[in-house]
């Protein structure tokens, strides 16, 4: 009875609507709290959540909860875990109070707690529970504890302590009563305020001056419960009284006001206060429920018992309001309540679901079907509701409980569609007409011209009062496909009937002449209808349609055929559009299954709105919608009916915090001693400069939609947007100055202020300032040494160059002696002297000519240090013919050169190949008893020539057993200038150049010798 009391005095202060049902989010232990017994609430300098209970505390970022407990190993944990209150000062520590174990506070990075224990302040005594703090202008933190007043300071290690005394009301005499303080307040002049059991106190610190209880017209001296100051500079208070509860002061006044308009249901129960961005007060009761009052109409818009969906709870703390604008109420985990964007909701008053089918508004009614409930019509001005259902006993009985649509006709009766079944009721609601049908009916419509059109189960209904039914339109059968559930109709502007069909595509009738086309999806264009499946239309003042669809919402012109859809990739949040509303401003408005969101055609662009914007639903059923003449919008899903004017949607005004939420450097070690707060530079080593940067926009009324930009000075001259991204990775920074930055957008387009971060990449010693002077000073006081080093260098250097080039003469003249040694001439001789004896005069004139142009050839080259390979070529292709020419048969030859090399153009140093083929024909093929045979390779490897020579002779080991001393000394010295003269040439290149290797067959017979030299080309 109380509460239909209350409910009918809750009443006059609406405006008109149907009662708004609040809804909350709930945050709970399976969103990740670790208990649901939190006491108190705050929010820090940087925007986490802080919160205390019975069970320790926890840090909430939006993301991730962090909790903090007594650790009885780690020194550095609270004290314990039964927590009663918390406190940040301006130095950015919390005080926070465990029962019983002391005050723990924190250092700046709220990571380490340290004890400090009262009793020893207070003789001993055990100071009881704390349930408030505040803090003077100098930095004192004031503590409301069961044995009074505290104001502790603390500087480094050293604690100071004291207890407070509060005169009585009698007199300001120090030697007075102590009072025992509940309720604390610094207001913006340092003014301190204390509630007390008998009353209220203020303190003023610069004159150390009280202004005692009965200083305070019109507020009675009683139990003060909470004080707290609004958004207009307003002194509020709460306390015992069997008149007004809730005072306040105006700033500057002696007098409180009284606010009587709030029903509490009893003059004791501890009331907390907060207000909200739009100075709404919060009042929660413990024990009782929550209220909240909109001084801007004098509305109580909320008594969580009666209008809100957390009526059955009861044991309410102190209530919080976060920076950008949500309510939490600490109950069983926290209700909260984002901040109001424009969007109500109405829950209807019955037992069942709230899952509803269609709405629809006639004047001061709103029609609202439920899925097999029947359907509940609210009278818009007095809040009066009435359920018709199928059970109901006489005339309001309706045939069906699944209602798909209403519709009020032409002559004030309406129609119902059902599921199987169509029916009409009078003005009042009573029924007429009752027609079964086949299936489920979805929507109807009257055209221009009064005619009742049904969209059901098998087509397009032509339907009329009496008798019902009267013709059944049909569209094509589609892959055995014969049903139609048409959804919705329009009529264009030449009278014809326009339907949509979840199964196929949309369909238009000519009522004329009966016919009937169907417009379907063309694969692989883009411009023709998206999807066979269209569920809702509506007509814009353009007359243009906007279909809904499973894929995207789609506009088409009637006139035209010409069809264009937007998605996703347009900015929708969701494809799937449940209903659709064209507004009179030419915005379209969609339901989707992840929210609201409207679109503009003039500028193609799309506004989302989701549950943080207040919305009580995210998926939202087809066709539930309704536009009513005042400019409301309803659209209805599975957690009511969510209502609201688009001319009063509003932004939120807040921006995200910025947050430093974590440094980490090379191999994951996160950076230790660095208070990111105090602005100072971060020095990081040239060699550990992987710099992995992590930071958080807090802004809980849409943490999901925040965005985020960044840009590092030093290296960047524009923002570089990351979309939801939160951190960033650095590596391989050079030596220098950078700052880096980041700002986060909340969804409603609003920046928050620039997180700025100084970087000093330290450099190594040889690039700091100071060795860069040094190294100066030295290679400045050298350069004379260095010169005359230079100097001397250069003078080594010349007699070098000209000691090797004397070696490099020497060495040529050696080899011309030993290619124009006296034998060889000898037995030139001796060979043209054979074949004149035996009167061979044509041999003798070939041999003769042959050993002139080796004479020749030898002098030619003599005088150059290199010559082209053709030359020497050409000069052992007329040794091995001469001496073919001695030892007919003895030997054949092969010579082979790379295509690649061109002969003409490569040059190297004469006589190395010649005295090779010489050494072959003399020691390895004279003294064999058959023919032998040379063969001769010439390849280019890179940037060098190698040559190989090659004979089948009987090797070098037979050849040395037959050979004088004298013949193997000269064959040793003609090698050994070979190998000085290539050693010369290789000097820096570390490899052997002159390679002699003995053959051999499979027995290991000597099957003669092959020598390999290398050469450099120019």
């Amino acid at each position: 009875m109380v509460y239909v009391l209350l409910f009918l005095w809750f009443l006059p202060f609406e405006t008109g609507a149907q009662t708004e049902v609040i809804q909350f989010e709930h945050l709970t232990d399976e969103e990740g709290l670790p208990n649901n017994l939190f006491r108190e609430i705050i929010q820090d300098h940087d925007g986490l959540l802080w919160m205390v209970g019975i069970d320790g505390m926890v840090s909430y970022d939006g993301h991730q909860m962090i909790s903090f407990r007594h650790i009885n190993a780690d020194t550095n944990s609270l004290s314990g875990n039964n927590l009663t209150a918390i406190f940040e000062d301006s130095k950015g520590r919390l005080w926070v109070n465990a029962i019983g174990t002391g005050i723990n506070v924190s250092d700046p990075g709220k990571t380490k707690f340290r004890r400090i224990d009262l009793s020893k302040f207070n003789d001993g005594e055990d100071y009881g529970l704390i349930s408030e703090m505040t803090e003077d202008a100098e930095g004192n933190i004031w503590m409301a504890s069961q044995s009074g007043l505290y104001i502790v300071s603390l500087e480094g290690d050293q604690v100071d302590a004291r207890l407070f005394t509060i005169p009585s009301s009698d007199t300001a005499s120090e030697s007075s009563l102590v009072l025992l303080p509940l309720s604390l307040l610094t207001d913006s002049d340092g003014t301190i305020w204390i509630g007390t059991a008998n009353g209220l106190y203020s303190y003023h610190p610069e004159t150390k001056s009280f202004y005692m209880p009965s200083d305070f017209i019109g507020l009675p001296q009683t139990v003060i419960q909470d004080i707290q100051i609004d958004r207009i500079e307003r002194l509020w208070v709460s306390c015992q009284n069997t008149g007004p509860r809730l005072f306040y002061l105006e700033p500057g006044a002696m007098s409180f006001k009284g606010l009587s308009r709030i029903p509490f249901m009893t003059p004791s129960r501890g009331i907390s206060i907060a207000f909200d961005l739009d100075n709404r007060l919060w009042a929660s009761v413990f024990g009782e429920q929550v209220y909240g009052y909109d001084f801007r109409d004098s509305t109580l818009f909320l008594q969580s018992s009666l209008n809100s969906d957390i009526r059955h709870e009861r044991f309410f703390r102190k209530p919080f309001v976060d920076h950008s604008g949500n309510t939490w109420l600490p109950c069983e985990g926290f209700y909260i309540y984002p901040y109001p964007k424009g969007f109500k909701t109405y829950l209807h008053p019955y037992s069942f679901h709230q899952s509803n089918s269609c709405l629809y508004g006639d004047g001061d009614f709103l029609w609202i079907g439920y899925r097999e409930k029947g359907i509940v019509r609210i009278n818009s001005r007095t809040d009066e509701t009435q359920l018709f259902t199928s059970a109901d006993e006489g005339d309001f009985k309706i045939p069906v409980n699944h209602i798909q649509d209403v519709l009020k006709l032409k002559n004030g009766h309406f129609v119902l569609v059902g599921f199987g079944n169509v029916a009409f009721l009078d003005a009042a609601g009573k029924l007429l007409a009752s027609y079964p049908t086949a299936g489920s009916n979805r929507a109807a419509y009257e055209d221009s011209h009064g005619r009742i059109w049904i969209g059901g189960f098998e087509g397009l209904y032509l339907f009329s009062e009496s008798p019902g039914l009267q013709k059944v339109y049909s569209l094509p059968v589609q892959n055995g496909e014969s049903r139609n559930f048409i959804q919705s109709m329009l009529e264009d502007e030449e009278g014809n009937i326009w339907f949509a069909s979840d199964l196929k595509g949309l369909g238009k009738l000519n009522p004329t002449s009966g016919q009937v086309t169907q417009i379907m999806p063309v694969p692989g264009d883009p411009h023709s209808l998206p999807s066979v499946s269209v569920v809702d239309m509506a007509v814009d003042r353009l007359h243009q349609f906007w279909l809904a669809t499973d894929v995207a919402l789609v506009r088409f012109i009637p006139k035209t055929g010409e069809f264009k859809s937007y998605d996703r990739s347009d900015g929708l949040n969701n494809d799937y559009i449940s209903a659709v509303i064209c507004t009179n401003d030419g915005k379209v408005w969609m339901s989707t299954h992840s929210g609201v969101s409207a679109f503009d055609p003039e500028s193609e662009t799309f506004t989302n709105y989701g549950p943080g914007n207040g919305l009580a639903n995210i998926s939202y059923y087809t066709r539930s919608k309704f536009y009513a003449p005042d400019g409301t919008l309803y659209f209805g899903g599975r957690n009511g009916v969510d209502y609201f004017k688009p001319k009063f949607l509003r932004k939120n005004p807040t921006s995200p915090l910025m947050l430093l939420s974590g440094i980490m450097l090379k191999n994951n070690q996160e950076l230790a001693g660095y208070d990111w707060r105090a602005g100072k530079q971060l020095n990081i080593s040239y060699n550990n400069n992987l710099i992995e940067i992590e930071f958080e926009g807090i802004h809980f009324a849409d943490q999901e939609e925040v965005t985020y930009a960044y840009k590092m000075e030093g290296l960047h001259d524009e923002w570089v947007n990351l979309g939801h991204k939160r951190q960033m990775l650095f590596s391989g920074l050079q030596p220098g100055h950078y700052a880096f930055k980041a700002k986060a957008m909340s969804s409603d387009g609003v920046w928050s202020e620039e997180l700025s971060l100084p970087i000093y990449i330290v450099p190594p010693f040889y690039l700091t300032l100071w060795f860069k002077i040094l190294s100066f000073l030295l290679i400045f006081g050298g350069i004379v040494t260095w010169v005359r080093l230079r100097e001397i260098q250069i003078k080594k250097r010349q007699k070098l160059e000209s000691d090797m080039n004397q070696k490099l003469l020497e060495l040529e003249k050696r080899a011309l002696h030993a290619q124009m040694n006296p034998h060889f001439i000898f037995n030139s001789m001796n060979s043209i002297q054979q074949f004149i004896i035996v009167h061979d005069v044509e041999g003798a004139m070939k041999y003769l000519t042959r050993f002139s142009r080796i004479l020749r050839s030898v002098l030619n080259i003599s005088s150059q240090s290199r010559i082209p390979l053709v030359d020497e070529i050409k000069l052992i292709e007329d040794y091995l013919e001469l001496e073919n020419m001695r030892f007919p048969d003895k030997f054949s030859y092969a010579i082979s050169v790379a295509p690649e090399i061109n002969i003409h153009a490569v040059e190297i140093p004469p006589f190395f190949i010649q005295p090779q083929v010489e050494n072959a024909i003399r020691h390895g093929l004279m003294k064999k008893s058959t023919p032998g045979h040379i063969r001769i390779d010439i390849n280019q490897d890179q940037e060098y020539l190698r040559i190989i020579v090659e004979d089948n002779g009987i090797g070098r080991v037979a050849s040395n057993k037959d050979k004088p001393d004298e013949a193997l000394a000269r064959q040793s010295m003609g090698l050994s200038i070979v190998e000085e003269r290539l050693a010369h040439m290789h000097h820096q290149n570390g490899f052997k150049a002159f390679t002699i290797t003995d053959l051999y067959d499979s027995n290991h017979q000597a099957m003669g010798t092959r020598v390999e030299i290398v050469l450099p080309l120019d």
